[in-house]
């Protein structure tokens, strides 16, 4: 006869063990009664052989105690994510229209933002064009001033020379404002902030050169009567000299 392998053996005992469990369980259902009849028997044996006297009561109360809380469903407490997660789910309605009505916050800020911008490069624009027509008014006084200038006086040389030489100065300091006007556009900015600040040195700029162009039509008008003037001297001196 081949020896027992204790594999098999172990494998048997497990299984007797499961039934025996299971028996108990049955008997736990089944007559539950006889069950923690025995159970308060044993634990008053035990007491006894360890010289403890412990009253029948007690030791009926402490078994009920145990069945009733075996057969009470008690949760586990979850964890704090699982907590959140359950809350989020519980209330994804709210968080989705939270979530939707910041990207609506979001793409109406930019979209303000791009339009502010392009407000302002808007602007940019037009005083680049403004800049441009007050260039060629400029050049038109320049002009004329070349050509009053072709006309010698001769009553008047001291007084009309100051005005070309003022005029001359005005118009170098303007080509100078206007290289700075020029310098300032070429400028690549892209952020609002830093275009609002080239729009207001092109303004200031501008208003600089505003202010000369007006000076400059100012010395122009001034030229024109001191030359009105001379060519009327000349004439009535003409006229007085023939006369003679």
């Amino acid at each position: 006869m081949s020896e027992v392998k204790l594999s098999d053996q172990l494998g048997a005992m497990a299984i007797i063990d499961d039934l025996y469990q299971q028996q108990i369980a049955l008997e736990e259902q089944l007559n539950p009664v006889g069950l923690r009849r025995k159970i308060a028997k044993k634990i008053k044996e035990y007491y006894q052989s360890r010289g403890m006297d412990i009253q029948d009561e007690l030791i009926e109360q402490g078994v009920n105690e145990w069945f009733s809380d075996r057969l009470r469903f008690q949760m586990i407490k979850p964890a704090w994510h699982q907590r959140l997660l359950a809350k989020l789910y519980l209330k994804r309605r709210i968080f989705i229209y939270l979530f939707i009505a910041a990207l609506i916050a979001l793409g109406v800020y930019f979209s303000a933002g791009y339009m502010m911008t392009r407000v302002v490069k808007d602007s940019i624009v037009k005083q680049q064009e403004a800049e441009v027509q007050l260039i060629k008014s400029i050049a038109g006084y320049q002009r004329e001033f070349d050509t009053l200038g072709q006309k010698p006086l001769r009553y008047a040389t001291s007084q009309g020379q100051s005005l070309k030489d003022e005029s001359t100065k005005l118009i170098a300091q303007l080509r100078e404002k206007q290289v700075a006007f020029d310098r300032t556009l070429n400028l690549s900015e892209s952020s609002r902030p830093a275009l609002l600040d080239q729009k207001e040195y092109l303004v200031a700029i501008y208003q600089m050169m505003e202010k000369d162009y007006r000076s400059l039509g100012d010395m122009l008008t001034r030229y024109r009567l001191v030359a009105d003037n001379d060519r009327r001297i000349q004439q009535v001196l003409k006229r007085a000299s023939c006369g003679r």
